[in-house]
């Protein structure tokens, strides 16, 4: 494994940047295309470049900060690093620019032996047009200095690199970086530019100085799941006479307060509300033209739906097992005739498009009203923290959430696993998050990953003896509207070891194929040969779906079916 430039169209200007940091003519990238021998011995396949990075020289021998820190991250067998340009108005997380932090490291993740961090930085230096270019923090006295890109680029590779080696200090990781050699500072005494503030009320100070255009016309703007609603509710104005009475103003309440504070909400009402609408107007026509039909209604339907509801929304979780009967009785039917109803509204799993301030108002009707135990509400945040839903990424709102999702009554205990415990806003370069966990946000801005385990220490039938050999792993991967494949290999992986492809972005991966070759022996001699292949099995491309099919179809003897759409993992046995 080594560091990658993520190859996006702006992998030359990421390569400007990193040869400004190193300042050696031995650095080289992959970043040309070539042709390698088709596994199957049809006609050689064409190749896109992988975006590696490496050097053709020797260290010098005594590097300098940029030097030596690149030379580490490339020289480290279990890191694969990907550098990634992207412009300022990239979403690094739900609600969050990648103009407000300028550039951002993630955390670590590990799969298998392997170790994997992304770095996302603003190539342009915020140019966006509108505005001045560039970023800037405060010098010692106190008078903005730049932060060009490759000073940005130099300090995420400072925060990978202190991941890495596990000398991360967590509680004030940017002020490390600015300070602790290898430094931020050092990097800047080195190319003569002016330093950064090390002074703990200052060294966090920074911005920019660019802004993001306004949307352009006719731009669809997000979905408001604070709005209220004009819709009328009909039959209950006509059995009441006024739509001011206290019983269609709870209606009104449940539906706007309720139902359409939630995106889910919002889609369970205007399902029924295209039936309603259908009818209720005409409904509504004749109670007003017959006192006795209005009387009607308002006793058999508006007042029972009405009574329903505040019950409903008064609920009060607690046990009633002590409860004699036969109220103990009633008591379970009717609660259960209220989850009944309630789960209609499809609890979402994903808050994709929401900002985690938005999310957190959709949570804050969910937890108390839609999920009424404990016990279903554990399991939903169980749901949510397991597809990284959760803790929200709230920072500065942190206590706007936390005062709403009280105020609903949401306990402590789930309050914590909703905003996180002892999360604290700010204290990271340029006012945004110096560590955000894209892979629990966003999965499929994490890498697409495809994990080999050498198992040929097991036989595939248990009659068979295994046959542990040493085998060589070699993986094509198509992108998304790019023409080639990108090629990658893995050599000598040990029976019983595994060899982990991080394949760049998940929602880039179109599809992938994959070859082994091992030594075998043939006629008493061991010959080099392609053992098996990913067409021997008839998958063709492998896509994340047919991947998932076939893990469901072969399934593995005491391993769950892969459902996991940004990861595969294929088990060779002997």
């Amino acid at each position: 494994m080594t560091v990658y430039i993520h190859m996006n169209g702006s992998e030359s200007d990421v390569f400007r940047d990193l040869r400004t940091i190193v300042a050696d003519p031995g650095l080289s990238a992959s970043m040309t295309s070539f042709s390698v021998p088709d596994p199957d011995g049809g006609a050689p396949v064409s190749v896109r470049a992988d975006g590696r990075v490496f050097f053709r020289t020797a260290a010098p021998a005594t590097p300098d900060i940029g030097n030596g820190l690149v030379r580490a991250l490339v020289n480290d067998a279990s890191l694969h690093v990907l550098v990634r340009a992207e412009s300022p108005g990239f979403d690094l997380l739900p609600g969050t620019k990648l103009i407000t932090v300028a550039g951002a490291t993630t955390p670590i993740r590990t799969v298998g032996s392997t170790r994997m961090v992304q770095i996302i930085y603003d190539v342009a230096g915020c140019n966006t047009g509108s505005g001045a270019k560039g970023y800037w923090v405060l010098d010692g006295s106190g008078a903005q200095i730049d932060m060009p890109p490759d000073v940005v680029l130099l300090h995420e590779l400072l925060h990978a690199f202190r991941q890495a080696n596990g000398t991360m200090d967590p509680a004030d990781p940017e002020g490390q970086i600015v300070r602790s050699s290898p430094s931020e500072n050092d990097y800047r005494t080195l190319k003569s530019y002016p330093l950064r503030s090390t002074a703990p009320a200052t060294v966090h100070s920074g911005g920019p100085r660019c802004a993001l255009p306004p949307a352009p016309a006719g731009t669809k703007p997000p979905p408001d799941t604070n709005r209220g609603t004009s819709k009328g509710c009909f039959v209950a104005t006509a059995a009441y006479g006024s739509e001011l009475e206290p019983e269609v103003d709870r209606l009104r309440r449940f539906r706007d307060d309720v139902l359409l504070k939630t995106r889910v909400g919002t889609v369970f009402f205007e399902r029924f509300y295209s039936y309603y609408e259908a009818y209720s107007p005409q409904i509504a026509d004749a109670m007003r033209a017959n006192p006795d039909m209005a009387a009607s209604f308002k006793v058999a339907l508006v007042e029972p739906i009405s009574h329903f509801l505040e019950f409903a929304l008064r609920r009060p979780d607690g046990d009633f097992e002590e409860v004699p009967e036969p109220w103990r009785s009633y008591l379970t039917h009717v609660l259960g005739t209220f989850d009944s109803w309630m789960d209609d509204i499809e609890l979402p799993s994903c808050f994709c498009g929401l900002t985690p301030l938005q999310a957190a108002r959709e949570l804050a009707v969910l937890l108390p009203f839609v999920l009424h135990s404990p016990q279903r509400r554990c399991a939903y945040l169980d749901q949510l923290e397991h597809g990284g839903m959760i803790p929200l990424a709230l920072r500065d709102a942190r206590a706007e959430a936390a005062e709403l999702l009280r105020s609903v009554g949401v306990v402590d205990a789930e309050l914590d696993r909703v905003i996180g415990v002892g999360v604290t806003a700010g204290g990271a370069a340029l006012g945004g998050n110096e560590n955000p966990d894209i892979p629990g946000q966003n999965p499929s801005q994490w890498f697409y990953t495809v994990t080999f385990t050498n198992m040929t220490n097991v036989a595939a039938n248990p009659a068979d003896q295994p046959i542990p050999i040493p085998l060589d792993f070699r993986l094509f991967y198509k992108r998304v509207g790019l023409a080639g494949v990108v090629f990658q290999e893995v050599l000598n992986v040990a029976p019983g070891s595994a060899a982990v492809f991080p394949m760049g972005v998940c929602a880039e991966m179109e599809s992938y194929a994959w070859g082994m070759w091992g030594y075998i022996e043939v006629d008493g001699t061991l010959q080099y040969e392609r053992l098996l292949a990913s067409s021997d099995l008839g998958l063709g491309d492998i896509t994340p779906q047919k991947a998932n099919l076939w893990s469901q179809q072969h399934p593995f003897p005491g391993v769950p079916a892969d459902t996991d759409g940004c990861a595969d993992s294929w088990r060779i046995t002997s």
